[in-house]
């Protein structure tokens, strides 16, 4: 049978193996990668010959497994200091959760708790002192908190499952030792049984009268005692003394049928602790399942939720590219908005010289009919004078008539000119006001769009922002999908473990079975009593 202490042994060799085997390994590692090589090795070969010396110093102590624990937790963190950089360091943390499994063969909830103690605290020193040895990219203080919760729950329960074993080797050894007690005390009676008919033999020569008729008794004693001891060996413990004997051989009649009660109740000790081991075994191979049928439906959520989320990133990254799409078109509309404005101003401009050129117009005009009703007084003082000078001044008067008619004609067509552009001018001046107001609107319209273009910018600029974040969510939830998928593994090899538990402890109840066993009685009910108390 394999005790904890020889467990213990096993496991420590194991180790101890493992911790030397890491100093070539983290050696090569580290060469591979590109580090520093002698830092890794020297650190590795120191964690292997603390964990030596300590288990060599005080072998099959708590203190040298807490040792070789931690000093394993260590080499696993160079190892993981020695993929800095590259692109497996972050499969390396797989590593961790391996360790603490592998520590937990020596069954011992604080061994457990050390590793997974240490580990935590590397994590949390190192992100805040050096990330980059612990994550790729620098600090990353929701991770290790994710770390930690995952190795938390990994924890507690092998330190569940190790409290269990303990009990079990514990209340095995207990019914074991019992057994052994029972065997020696029929040894003793064997022994008394062999030394008493020793000493009758010598005396038999003395006392032959005598010794015909305790050799007779004895023959009696010794025929019930082999009759009852060929029904121990056929299994059944329920056999007693209860036959009358001679007062002399009471003690060995007490003596049998209290050895053979206390073996019975050691047996009857040993089939309720493989009972309790095969409920034991049970229950953890019943939790191991569930465990694996609930990491299998949290990985089949995290594959629809990361499925879903992917879909999400998709449309978040078709959403920025139209933003930016949307972008370009206002940016091109701001640009053609300020050319029409400038165009505007332009126009603006030119209409305000055709009122400025109307109105000088008109006073050229004023001038032209105010040049035209003087000739027209003077050809009309010339037709007088020429009247007065009779036929000397009557040609000098046919002229004077045509430069009045000429002038006449000449006021008229200036007045005419004049109505035209007054008329003209309004109408310019109309259009000018007309422009004026289109300009307004269009600067309006200007500063709506130039608003238009910043709010769209911003809202290309976050939904680009938006679009990153989702990827790198959505790179989380693939990581969390890979991790659950590993813990499915590790939960069905606990099931299997609990199942292979369970068969062993079937095969002791059919050993047990194969002996008749009956409840105490009055003949061993102090032996009973004193082995559950024992217990």
């Amino acid at each position: 049978m394999q005790t904890p202490q020889g467990v213990h042994n096993s496991a420590d060799k194991l180790i101890i193996a493992l911790l030397w085997a890491h100093v070539p390994l983290n050696c090569v590692v580290s060469w591979r990668v590109g580090g520093s090589v002698e830092m890794i090795t020297a650190a590795t070969a120191l964690c292997a010959v603390a964990a030596t010396v300590m288990w060599r110093l005080a072998p099959s102590s708590l203190a040298s497994r807490l040792t070789i624990a931690i000093a394993y937790v260590g080499i696993v963190s160079l190892l993981l200091a020695a993929m800095a950089g590259h692109p497996w360091q972050v499969d390396i943390h797989m590593y961790y959760f391996v360790a603490v499994a592998l520590v937990a063969v020596y069954c011992e909830p604080i061994v457990i708790a050390a590793a997974a103690v240490t580990v935590a605290l590397h994590h949390l020193v190192l992100d805040f002192i050096l990330p980059s040895v612990v994550y790729p990219g620098g600090s990353d203080l929701a991770r290790v908190a994710l770390h930690a919760v995952i190795l938390l729950f990994e924890s507690a329960g092998l330190i569940w499952m190790a409290s269990m074993l303990r009990n079990a080797f514990a209340r095995e050894g207990e019914a074991l030792q019992t057994a052994r007690e029972a065997a020696l005390a029929a040894e003793r009676i064997a022994s008394e049984l062999r030394f008493a008919k020793a000493s009758e033999q010598q005396h038999f020569d003395k006392q032959r009268a005598f010794q015909q008729e305790v050799s007779a008794r004895q023959s009696e004693l010794v025929s019930l005692l082999a009759s009852k001891l060929d029904q121990v060996a056929a299994g059944d413990l329920t056999t007693r003394i209860h036959e009358p004997v001679d007062k002399n051989f009471d003690k060995v009649r007490d003596d049998f049928n209290a050895a053979i009660g206390r073996l019975d109740a050691a047996l009857r000790r040993v089939n309720e602790r493989a009972d309790s081991v095969r409920m034991g075994a049970d229950r953890i191979s019943d939790a191991a399942d569930d465990l694996s049928q609930r990491t299998e439906q949290q990985a089949a959520n995290l594959e629809a939720a990361a499925a879903a989320l992917k879909e999400v990133t998709e449309n978040a990254s078709q959403a920025a590219q139209g933003a930016g799409h949307a972008n370009e078109i206002v940016a091109a509309t701001d640009k053609e908005a300020k050319a029409t404005s400038e165009m505007v101003h332009k126009a603006i401009g030119a209409m305000d010289g055709i009122t400025e050129s109307s109105a000088r117009i008109g006073q050229t005009i004023g001038v032209i009919d105010e040049i035209a009703f003087q000739i027209n007084l003077l050809a009309l003082n010339a037709g007088v004078e020429a009247a007065r000078a009779g036929d000397a001044g009557r040609g000098f008067a046919v002229v004077a008539t045509e430069v009045r008619s000429l002038a006449e004609r000449s006021g008229e067509a200036a007045r005419e000119i004049k109505d035209i552009v007054a008329t003209s001018y309004a109408q310019v001046h109309d259009g000018a006001i007309m422009v004026q107001d289109a300009g307004r609107a269009i600067t309006a319209i200007l500063s709506k769009v130039s608003e238009m273009n910043r709010i769209i910018s911003t809202i290309a600029g976050d939904t680009k922002i938006q679009a990153a974040g989702l990827d790198q969510v959505n790179a989380l939830v693939a990581r969390m999908d890979q991790m659950t998928q590993k813990n499915a593994v590790i939960a069905e090899e606990s099931a299997s473990a609990g199942v292979l538990l369970r068969e062993e402890s079937d095969g002791l109840n059919r050993l047990m079975q194969e002996f008749k066993s009956g409840g105490p009685s009055a003949g061993d009910g102090y032996e009973y009593d004193a082995l559950s108390r024992a217990s």
